[in-house]
């Protein structure tokens, strides 16, 4: 069952030509500009590039008010989260190959993306409950269970805002519905046959 209000979704497959980053980057707000030059893997530039390009196109297909919803008025909570206003929310989540942003107009918004491939899992137990240790270890495709929620744990601990100053661990996700300091609502899907992207958002009551 989808518990997910309304929701704007839009994710990007191609990359940004190498040889177009310089100019694209030079487009930015300056603060943008340094933040993107500072990364030195040519990937990481391509998928922040392509975060922001999914950004204005979410601004200009919901039609929102520029002088409020642009590049320069980018704000940061203490720990981290981007937004432009409380009313708002957005989340950006990038992997191998693809870039995924969520836009909420009813409460807090996070997602999370990653493709579906080999992994150790011993290096990832203690992120997980016993529960949810036992759940991957016994589904037909561990990976592809373990990606399900990995990705679940990453967007809600970004819905939340709190980042990875919350011990995963102690977060259950295995159920669609989760309350902890709020009721949040979680969806799993896959994209593209090989991509697992989860989004969690916040329960509004009206």
């Amino acid at each position: 069952m989808n518990l997910l209000n309304k929701i704007y979704l839009k994710y990007n497959l191609n990359q940004v030509e190498v040889a177009l980053i310089a100019n694209e980057i030079a487009s930015l707000p300056e603060s943008f500009q340094e933040k993107i030059g500072n990364y030195t893997s040519l990937i990481k530039k391509q998928q922040r590039l392509n975060g922001l390009k999914l950004l204005q196109d979410a601004i200009f297909d919901l039609k929102l008010d520029t002088a409020v919803y642009n590049l320069n008025n980018i704000q940061y909570t203490p720990k981290g989260k981007p937004y432009f206003t409380r009313e708002r929310d957005f989340s950006v989540a990038y992997t191998d190959g693809c870039t995924v942003l969520v836009f909420s107009d009813k409460g807090s918004i996070g997602v999370d993306i990653e493709k579906v491939k080999s992994i150790d899992l011993i290096h990832y137990k203690n992120y997980f409950t016993t529960r949810e240790w036992e759940i991957i270890n016994t589904a037909p495709t561990i990976e592809l269970e373990f990606y399900k929620l990995w990705t679940r744990k990453e967007a809600l601990v970004k819905a939340m805002g709190v980042g990875f100053f919350m011990e995963l661990n102690t977060l259950d996700v295995l159920d669609d519905a989760v309350v902890l300091d709020k009721k949040w609502a979680i969806q799993t899907e896959l994209i593209n046959q090989d991509y697992v992207i989860s989004i969690v958002q916040e329960v509004v009551q009206f």
